[in-house]
Order: C-alpha cells, then sequence, then structure tokens
C-alpha cells in the first residue's frame, strides 16, 4: 500500500463531453528521488501500477546551456537504466518525461529566444524519446511573474516546432499554474494534446486557519477560465495531488473548515515537509491510531479531511 503512491495524478474534466467520459485521459507522476528513500518510502518505477493510467509522466528534466535536455540524475537514468525501465513498464498507456517544473524552469527563457535554440530543443526532445522509447513530453515552464510578450511568442514556435517534428506519432502537453498572466492560450491550444492545471495547493499551513487544498469549486472555475480564455475542453487536465495539506488546531474542539490554526502538522519520514504528509505517510498515520482519527466530507468541494486531537490533514480519498 505504501509504495502505490503517486506524487500527483491528472485527470480529463469532462464539461459534458462524450469522448472524455468513454476515453478518459489519467496522467500520473512519477518523480526520480522516489528511488532514494528509504524502508517503505522507496518507490522504484517497477513499483509503478501502469493499470492505472493512461499516461505515465517520468519527471523531471532540465535543460542545459546548449538547449539540449539535461538529465536531472544521470546515474540513476543511465547507470541504473531507469528511463529504460519506465519506459519498458508502461504497459497499454503512454510514457511521457516532464521537463522543468518550479526548479528546472529557467533555461525555457533561452530556448525559445532564438529559432536556433528552438531546433535544437526539439531535436534533443526527439532524440530522447528515441533513445529511451517515451511516447511524449510534458512541458512545465513555471515562469517566477508574468510571460515576457518575446516569451509568449518563442514559447508558441517552440509548440509549433515540437509539433511538428511529432507529428501525431507522438504526444505533446504542458502543465500550467492556476493563474498565467501573458500567455496566449488559444495559440498554444492548437499545437498541444494536454494542458494539465495545477489545480492544487489553493490552501495549505502557510495560512492561519484550515482548508482543502483542492476544492472542487475552484477547480471547476479555473478550468472554465482556461475555456474561456481559448483551451480546448478535450485537453484540459485538472491535477489531483496525493498528499494531504496539515495543521495543528488551536483548539481541539474547533475542527470544521476555516478553524483557526496555530502552525503546519508535523513532517512525515519520507516527505520531510512541514504542513504535509503523502498520502502514504497518513496510511501509516491511520493504521498507527485507527480509532483516533476521525474522517468527515465537504460534499460542496467533494474532499475529506481527518481530525485528531489538534492533528489536522485535508485529503483526496478516491471518492
Amino acid at each position: 500500500m505504501f509504495r502505490q503512491a503517486f506524487i500527483l495524478c491528472s485527470i480529463l474534466v469532462c464539461f459534458g463531453q462524450i469522448n472524455c467520459v468513454l476515453n478518459p485521459k489519467v496522467i500520473c507522476y512519477y518523480e526520480d528521488w522516489f528511488y532514494w528513500r528509504t524502508g517503505d518510502g522507496k518507490m522504484t518505477v517497477h513499483d509503478v501500477d501502469n493499470t492505472l493510467c493512461t499516461h505515465m509522466v517520468y519527471g523531471y528534466q532540465g535543460i542545459d546551456r546548449d538547449s539540449t535536455i539535461k538529465l536531472a540524475d544521470e546515474y540513476l537514468m543511465k547507470t541504473l537504466h531507469d528511463l529504460d525501465n519506465f519506459s519498458k513498464n508502461k504497459g497499454k498507456g503512454q510514457a511521457l518525461v516532464a521537463i522543468g517544473g518550479w526548479s528546472l524552469s529557467s533555461g525555457f527563457t533561452q530556448v525559445v529566444s532564438t529559432d536556433s535554440d528552438i531546433r535544437t530543443f526539439t531535436n534533443s526532445i526527439m532524440s530522447f524519446l528515441s533513445t529511451y522509447n517515451f511516447d511524449g513530453v510534458m512541458l512545465d515552464w513555471t515562469p517566477k511573474g508574468a510571460f515576457t510578450s518575446s516569451e509568449n511568442d518563442g514559447f508558441v514556435k517552440l509548440l509549433s516546432s515540437i509539433r511538428t517534428a511529432f507529428g501525431a506519432k507522438y504526444t505533446l502537453g504542458i502543465t500550467v499554474s492556476p493563474v498565467v498572466t501573458g500567455l496566449s492560450v488559444d495559440r498554444v491550444d492548437q499545437y498541444v494534446d494536454i494542458i494539465a492545471v495545477q489545480t492544487y495547493d489553493m490552501h495549505g499551513s502557510w495560512e492561519k486557519q484550515v482548508g482543502i487544498g483542492d476544492p472542487a469549486t475552484w477547480t471547476l472555475e479555473t478550468l472554465r477560465q482556461w475555456y474561456k480564455d481559448g483551451a480546448s475542453m478535450t485537453k484540459l487536465i485538472a491535477t489531483i495531488p496525493l498528499y494531504g495539506h496539515t495543521w495543528i488546531l488551536a483548539d481541539p474542539n474547533k475542527y470544521d473548515i476555516g478553524a483557526e490554526a496555530t502552525g503546519p502538522g508535523k513532517q512525515g519520514p519520507w516527505s520531510q515537509q512541514d504542513g504535509k504528509l503523502g498520502y502514504n505517510e497518513f496510511c501509516m498515520e491511520v493504521k498507527a491510531d485507527p480509532t483516533g482519527w476521525k474522517q468527515f466530507r465537504d460534499e460542496r468541494e467533494m474532499a475529506v479531511y481527518a481530525v485528531n486531537g489538534r492533528n489536522w490533514i485535508s485529503y483526496e480519498d478516491g471518492v
């Protein structure tokens, strides 16, 4: 139970489209640093249940100074053949590679600055997919602020270049923040197959009151705005975190959503971050004290939270 936990999962939101009911996308992320955890927290590519997902994403790779893909962990990915093993374990689904992310996005500015860099990066992606037998790429450019006009135009050119190289053979997706300023969504949409919106971390332990990390009303409104801005219904993906946000309640008798908190909850043994627990870590907490945790459901936000004394956590339970 403990090892079958991805960092997050993405699902297609239908908006009444029959195609996504018949052909839903379930995109699961695996990150290379799971390998280096110890004990029950360790997870390898062989532990991934490929029956759960239509697309499995291996994250995250960076971008080198010469506008080529930079492997985040060469020892793991080359010497231990982690990328080869990941693609071999894809089952009937697709294996995608994620490039960028919060800490590895800076290289995109260089990539989109010239036509030459765009060609170099496109060729690097094609080489990667061929070498490791992957089926596509998820680009996660997370700028620290708004896209500049030149970055926006360059990103559209980059996606056009990759789409031309991919044809219909490979999958091209992007991961985006809930609100992105300066990005021409309608222009981007014509080149990509997937737009995964990071609909999580709306609330967290940085706040002084407890809350749901990914409330349904906010998620749906966020996706509606992306649709209004030009994203295709069948390409939009809602992202669901497989971890919970935790707090310490100020008063154990006041635990409804919005109750006052004194600070973040304790760290888990593997995630090691105040205010968050991986789903596997929370399973351990419940197993250790099954009668202490009381679960409550918020039907409006389609979410659950649990309380044990002054400990409070909101999370997803698959319902």
